[in-house]
């Protein structure tokens, strides 16, 4: 979901949250966290936003940032009360989040006002730690960097899968950020080089953080033709260097055939660059190279969840390359096979694939299916015709796919949505109408209720 500044074009300040539980936070959650710690009165839902994937798994993160709407009078003492606060959820575990009132200058403190520390103990809250730091300075944030806690999943083909288990939280695994409001109070934190036995270190830019991620000697190559083996790979790939140490394997496709893949790591003794330069070339010169009727892949090798990450990051690019070649139809008569849907289409463009999806086991009937095109415009000349006409005495409903994941966040937003609107007619007071107390009727009955009242207390209830 994109950042959405509206808060800022309507003149009410937005004050960004950090570290929410992705698996437990609503903006009901959050309105009565704000009511309890800062005695504030959320008027607007929470937009949520994802982290990044981690940039060393490449796994989903356990946390969203949230971004929530404040009246400019109430800033500041929300702000200081929500600096940093704890999150309880269901289960009982406690998260500890913060929050940064938003400034135009944030990149630019980003950028020059932080520090890296190190050796941070396990316990460690951000609010301890800035309560250490501040002796250097004003302190805008603090940030403690944690590892999600990972499970080992099965899938419905009997692979087996790492995913983050977003229900537990994160471990501190040692060290984090402080940002400073000057960048004098950086200065005087680096000249002392450590607080108790945390420390101190200079912060280098993201961009230099991320080249360093994606140095490697070692690579992942398949699609290899089936005659080739260990002496022929390493034959294709010595030109590149000197090869340490190189791996060839086999195993089944979907269709049963074996697919030969392999490992090659490059090094040099005494030269820490030898091997990674070496790689990169021959992932330059080889990848998606015709070889023996074979295009081989080539990439630098990634762990098990790094490469997990990544093949669902390839197919959600696919998919989604084909949002607008990909219909989704329903409607259809029970009868209809793939055959008839072609039928029913192909005046429309060349059609890529038909997949019917069954929706009674006992008899194979189906009135859902998918149709994909080759060409977008294809796809929309056939909605554009086909939807809402009668096939067989049932009407067409056809729309474009959509991705799984993005339909269940667009339905999850509409819920909080929703649940948050049904919460605050719950718990805001009821509106009077001023005028309406400055008639001579509602007068009256306000003394009259007001006389009831007095008899009542006095003992004295008119009969």
């Amino acid at each position: 979901m994109a950042l959405n500044f509206q808060g800022l074009q309507d003149n009410n300040p937005i004050i960004y949250l950090y570290n929410l539980p992705k698996a437990h936070t609503t903006s009901v959650k959050v309105a009565e966290i704000m009511k309890k710690v800062a005695d504030y009165d959320l008027k607007d839902p929470v937009q949520l936003k994802d982290y990044r994937p981690n940039v060393n798994t490449g796994l989903p993160s356990p946390f969203v940032k949230g971004i929530i709407k404040i009246d400019p009078a109430d800033l500041p003492a929300v702000a200081a009360k929500l600096k940093y606060f704890e999150f309880k959820d269901n289960e009982g575990n406690v998260w500890t989040c913060s929050s940064q009132p938003y400034e135009k200058r944030f990149k630019e403190l980003l950028l020059h006002n932080n520090i890296f520390i190190k050796n941070i103990p396990e316990d460690t809250t951000p609010a301890q730690l800035e309560e250490k730091f501040k002796e250097f300075g004003e302190v805008k944030s603090v940030m403690i960097v944690t590892a999600p806690i990972l499970k080992l999943t099965t899938t419905t083909d009997g692979k087996k899968s790492l995913e983050v288990d977003e229900s537990k939280r994160p471990k501190n695994i040692g060290h984090g950020f402080v940002m400073f409001k000057d960048a004098e109070s950086v200065n005087k934190a680096l000249a002392a080089g450590s607080k108790d036995v945390i420390q101190i270190v200079k912060c280098r830019p993201k961009e230099a953080r991320t080249d360093i991620n994606k140095v490697y000697n070692n690579i992942y190559i398949k699609n290899i033709p089936n005659q080739w083996d260990l002496e022929k790979v390493k034959e294709a790939f010595s030109r590149y260097g000197d090869i340490k140490s190189a791996f060839v394997d086999s195993k089944k496709d979907k269709e049963g055939n074996d697919r030969k893949f392999a490992f090659v790591c490059y090094d040099r003794a005494n030269d820490a660059n030898y091997g990674r330069e070496c790689a990169r070339k021959a992932v330059e010169d080889l990848h998606d190279k015709e070889v023996d009727g074979c295009k081989l892949y080539v990439q630098p090798f990634l762990p098990f969840a790094q490469r997990q990450a990544q093949v669902k990051r390839d197919q959600l690019r696919f998919k989604n390359s084909k949002k607008k070649c990909n219909l989704f139809v329903k409607g259809f008569p029970a009868n209809f096979g793939e055959e008839q849907l072609r039928t029913l289409f192909h005046e429309f463009g060349e059609i890529e694939s038909v997949k019917i999806l069954a929706t009674n086991e006992a008899t194979g009937n189906a009135t859902r299916a998918f149709v994909c095109f080759k060409q977008p415009d294809s796809a929309a000349q056939a909605r554009a015709r086909l939807h809402g006409q009668t096939v067989g005495e049932k009407q067409l409903f056809i729309t474009n796919y959509e991705l799984p994941e993005v339909r269940r966040k667009q339905q999850a937003e509409m819920k909080d949505k929703t649940d948050f609107m049904n919460f605050r007619k719950q718990t805001a007071p009821a509106n009077i109408d001023p005028a309406l107390l400055q008639r001579p009727e509602s007068l009256h009955l306000i003394q009259y209720i007001l006389m009831l009242l007095q008899k009542s207390i006095n003992g004295r209830v008119p009969q």
